[in-house]
């Protein structure tokens, strides 16, 4: 046992060593721990402090045996600028041992980062502000390269880099009661994958708290092709930066289980879907799935996007996802805008879970039993069930925009009613009714709001959802192989001509409409000036499809397009 007293050390630098029958300058530990050994801090991390004074090729401690130990340490400042082949140049690499109570920060590497794992047990540790520079680089905060030990109660937090910020998962391991927060993604040579970025079947991520992150391919968390389980954990108020959607999980393989997702966006002008889930394959099952976007009451897949994979017995509020168990209702948290995801006396949320083996000796994310009452909550947290359930209801539409006049069917759903209920329905148009399940026609362009107010008995309960229906002019399509056929309102008529298609939008004084590219480039003669309010220009299959060029332009003043309206939105098109 080596024991080190308080103060701030130099990191020596070793300026070579062996590696098969190279002979590297590069990649050398200043501490190289191969026998049964104990680096420990007699006072603690902030008391003793190795410091690497931003000096490039050194790194600090290479721990390679099953009974070596650092603890309560801190490495600060250590900088490489090693090329990738050689990947032993983090702060500390961990090929066996225990790496416990220690601290990183304040390092700029190269390839990998913080602590990088290969066999070996990370506890309690806390990894900050950490980067890595090189377009291949991997797990900014804490990378698990080889191995099936585990990583427990540590924090990553103000690290960046291109594929797992926090933490990148891709070989057997288990990740328990961890905090990764504040990471950023940049763009790399590879695909970018999430600040917790999980591809392995055999990983598992329990009981974590993912939080306030950017990303790429998933703002929070990715769930890659090669799978994994995220289970119990709050993934919250993250950012997906760039088109492939996922604000807060991105998932193509794998489980998501007993997670809550909320209050996580993506950039909509990118064309990226899922603030909340996007999800193209995989498992999610008792989860909520729930005010997720700026707006946190949009009803679209802005919240859930789904194109594959199942989805049950979770709540994707306000949004309707197709799935057993499934409910679309308001969960009521204690306080949202205090982030407590905890569910209120008032949720009709409790008991509709999915029991799952696991559970039977499993906790929540507070630490209470998994299941408290005869059936699981969805969620991370696992709130007590009230002794009397609460009067809820929630509502969809079968339709959410068209062109005048749109007929829209409401179907209602209320739980826990006593022997009467009574309906009152207000469809922002002027509208009403008392009817369960109504039929309302919108004769009238506009956005409107939706509520419905349910009462039994001295009980009462209201569900709005604002923005709900969007009523306009019917589609107008552009594409180069249409009939350009008036009035341009399905592919086969589609017109080639920009203007003509937006102009005839606003035919009849409308104030809402969608001009859609199909896939091409188009060349317009005259300058599309956009005057009129509530337009949006898209392309139908996504961005960096379509292209406008401006040879043709009679003048070229005013560029291809002139916006001058402040709700108009242009979305995803090439010039």
């Amino acid at each position: 046992t080596v024991r080190v007293g308080p103060g701030t050390y130099k990191l020596p630098v070793a300026t070579t060593r062996k590696v098969g029958n190279d002979t590297c300058a590069y990649g050398t530990p200043s501490f190289w721990v191969t026998n049964a050994v104990t680096i420990v801090s007699t006072d603690g991390p902030d008391e003793t402090i190795f410091d690497g004074e931003n000096a490039n090729t050194r790194y600090a401690f290479c721990l390679n045996n099953a009974n070596a130990v650092l603890s309560g340490v801190t490495v600060q400042r250590v900088k490489t600028t090693i090329p990738y082949t050689w990947q032993e140049s983090p702060t500390i690499e961990l090929k066996n041992g225990l790496v416990t109570n220690c601290i990183v920060r304040d390092c700029a590497l190269y390839y990998v980062g913080g602590i990088n794992v290969r066999k070996g047990t990370v506890a309690g540790c806390r990894v900050s502000n950490v980067s890595c520079s090189d377009g291949l680089s991997l797990g900014a905060g804490i990378n698990r390269t080889q191995g099936s030990d585990t990583c427990t109660n540590c924090i990553v937090e103000g690290c960046s880099g291109k594929q797992g910020a926090g933490m990148l998962l891709q070989q057997p391991t288990k990740v328990y009661g961890c905090i990764v927060r504040n990471c950023t993604i940049v763009t790399g040579t590879r695909g970018q994958m999430g600040p917790l970025a999980v591809n392995n079947g055999s990983v598992t991520v329990e009981n974590c708290v993912i939080t306030n992150n950017s990303g790429r391919s998933g703002g929070g968390v990715q769930i890659g092709n090669n799978g994994g389980i995220v289970r119990n954990c709050l993934i919250a108020d993250n950012t997906c930066t760039d088109a492939t959607g996922g604000g807060g999980v991105r998932i193509s393989a794998g489980t998501l289980e007993c997670c809550t997702v909320v209050g996580n966006t993506v950039d909509a002008s990118l064309g990226a879907k899922g603030d909340g889930v996007y999800q193209t394959k995989g498992t999610i099952r008792n989860c909520i799935i729930a005010m997720n976007g700026k707006n946190r009451l949009q009803a679209n897949d802005l919240n859930h996007y789904k194109s594959d994979g199942t989805c049950t017995y979770t709540c994707t509020y306000p949004t309707s996802v197709t799935g057993e168990g499934n409910v679309w209702e308001d969960p009521m948290f204690a306080d949202l805008a205090g982030h407590d995801y905890r569910l209120s006396n008032l949720s009709s949320l409790f008991d509709i879970g999915s029991n799952q083996t696991w559970m039977e000796t499993a906790t929540d994310l507070d630490g209470n039993a998994r299941i408290e009452h005869e059936i699981v909550n969805p969620g991370c947290y696992e709130t007590p069930t009230p002794a009397v359930k609460p009067l809820t209801c929630s509502f969809v539409a079968d339709v959410l925009e068209g062109g005048r006049p749109l007929a829209v069917t409401f179907t209602s759903s209320v739980k826990n009613p006593g022997d009467t209920v009574e309906y009152a329905w207000t469809f922002g148009d002027g509208g009403e009714s008392t009817e369960a399940n109504p039929v309302h026609v919108y004769e009238n362009t506009g956005i409107y709001d939706v509520q419905l107010v349910v009462k039994s008995g001295e009980r009462s309960f209201t569900s709005r959802l604002p923005g709900l229906i969007k009523v306009g002019t019917p589609i107008a399509y552009v594409s180069n192989t249409g009939s350009g056929t008036w009035p341009y309102d399905t592919p086969e008529k589609a017109t080639n001509d920009v203007n003509e298609a937006y102009q005839w939008l606003y035919k009849d004084g409308e104030n809402y409409g969608r001009l859609v590219f199909r896939d091409g480039t188009y060349s317009p003669k005259e300058v599309l000036r956009i005057t009129r309010p509530k337009i949006r220009l898209e392309c139908e299959n996504g961005p960096g499809r379509v292209f406008l060029n401006g040879s043709k332009l009679k003048t070229a003043i005013y560029g291809v397009i002139s916006i001058q309206e402040a709700t108009a939105v242009v979305d995803g098109l090439i010039f």
